[in-house]
């Protein structure tokens, strides 16, 4: 193999790892991570936990909604939020300053539905 193609692999290689590293450099965490929809809606308090490895400004962008939720430069924190949603959303954790998506978490809806139980009737029965 060619130095040429040795150096190209291995730059490729690099720049994996440290994509790697700074993925895992953020931690993303929610609670609930699924909810049960009542009636058709999703109603909770959703608590929104996250590390760095390095302090910087983060904002918190809930799928379905127009603002979002921004904090200064710490290593970690966490904010509740109430939702009411029929279906699952995203939660990412971005950059102030650029909007660079972090990490992201998916809240979870499961529909509950309800069965009528059809009334039983016995074979025996003459008055039905």
């Amino acid at each position: 193999m060619n130095s040429c193609c040795l150096l190209i692999i291995t730059s490729l290689l690099c720049t994996i790892c440290e994509k790697q590293a700074q993925a895992s450099d953020v931690t993303l965490s929610i609670s609930p991570e699924s909810c049960v929809a009542e009636k058709g809606w999703c109603k909770a308090k959703l608590e929104i936990n996250w590390q760095l490895s390095k302090a910087k400004a983060v904002c918190v962008k809930i799928e379905g909604q127009a603002v979002k939720r921004c904090f200064d430069k710490q290593l970690n924190n966490s904010t509740v939020i109430q939702i009411n949603v029929k279906r699952p959303i995203k939660i990412q954790l971005l950059t102030a300053a650029n909007n660079r998506v972090l990490a992201s978490s998916t809240l979870n809806v499961l529909i509950k539905e309800y069965q009528k139980r059809s009334r039983q009737r016995h074979a025996w029965s003459v008055i039905q």
